[in-house]
């Protein structure tokens, strides 16, 4: 017995849905066959990599850094401290 064949095989990576040719395709990657019906299929498909580097994140930030909570107060300053910072440590390897 052969294989079907299909005409378009793109379908959802998160709910498997089936993309036809006039469905609406989203992508994140360019370059990759990676497709998604809607933007709560890419949320949830791409949640357990962004919360492991979320972790990852907090378990390497300095105890005397910035509080989460603060992040906002502080976040305009962000771009004039890397356009034009007091001081530059270059890493020697």
């Amino acid at each position: 017995m052969a294989k079907k064949q299909w005409k378009y095989m793109d379908f959802c990576q998160r709910c498997r849905a089936v993309l036809g040719p006039d469905d609406k395709v989203m992508y994140v990657e360019e370059g990759t066959n990676r497709f998604f019906c809607s933007e709560k299929c890419i949320r949830e498909y791409y949640d357990p990599v962004s919360e492991y580097y979320r972790k990852e994140l907090a378990q390497l930030r300095d105890p005397h850094d910035i509080p989460d909570a603060d992040f906002l107060k502080y976040e305009s300053y962000a771009p004039l401290c890397l356009s034009n910072p007091d001081e530059v440590w270059f890493e020697q390897t």
